[in-house]
């Protein structure tokens, strides 16, 4: 549900506010569950102007 909203949103609060120089990447590690927590600080970042890559979940400790 959080993905279609952000489709809807993202777009229109964006477009204004990206600026140069902020960025960040957002993970989970391999076995925590707190993948919706990610993708609602991802979403909040991102609609705040941020250039927010994300990698995912389960991601093992051992990329980090």
């Amino acid at each position: 549900m959080l993905k279609s909203i952000s489709a809807e949103v993202k777009p229109r609060m964006v477009a204004a506010r990206r600026e140069k120089g902020r960025q960040g990447h957002c993970r989970t590690v391999k076995g925590d569950i707190h993948d919706i927590g990610k993708d609602i600080v991802v979403f909040m970042l991102d609609v705040n102007g941020f250039e927010v890559l994300d990698l995912g979940i389960d991601v093992p400790v051992e990329t980090l």
